[in-house]
């Protein structure tokens, strides 16, 4: 399948034009004396790169399952699954200037993990509990990054 392969190009590229901008933003930034060791440059930096190395995984998926072309179809995300996905995002977005991030990763988290395919609706609490707690210790204790607080205040 092509498409894997277009997916691959296409978020590696996304993530090298973050890469260059994320390093024009640190030569910017470096005259600005507000900004922490852990600023915007290098958060977008770090995501750029994962973007890069995710593209790179499916540029090698492809070549790997053209290989083996023989063994049947690869599986692909349900199309439905994928839309329901993509709105409880786009939901989660919407409602973090109105919940704040942490109580929003708190409720949509669960939900995420419930229509991705982590059943039973315990399991998917549970680990979007713990999703939650981990980008609240990353983002907010570890890179002092300000999250949204929402009309909650919390």
């Amino acid at each position: 399948m092509k498409i894997s392969l277009y997916e691959g190009l296409f978020v590696m590229g996304i993530g090298m034009i973050g890469l260059i901008g994320s390093i024009r933003l640190e030569g910017q930034l470096k005259t600005m004396s507000m900004v922490g060791p852990m600023g915007p440059a290098k958060y977008a930096g770090v995501i750029s790169l994962i973007l890069v190395v995710c593209g790179m995984i499916s540029m090698i998926g492809h070549f790997r399952r053209r290989r083996s072309a023989g063994t049947g179809a690869v599986p692909r995300i349900v199309t439905a699954r994928g839309m329901t996905l993509i709105g409880i995002l786009l939901a989660w977005v919407a409602a973090i200037s109105i919940l704040g991030f942490n109580i929003g990763s708190l409720c949509f988290f669960p939900m995420l993990f419930y229509v991705a395919g982590l059943r039973p609706w315990f399991k998917s609490l549970v680990v979007g509990v713990i999703t939650a707690v981990f980008f609240y210790a990353v983002f907010v204790l570890g890179a002092k990054l300000p999250v949204p607080k929402g009309g909650f205040g919390i």
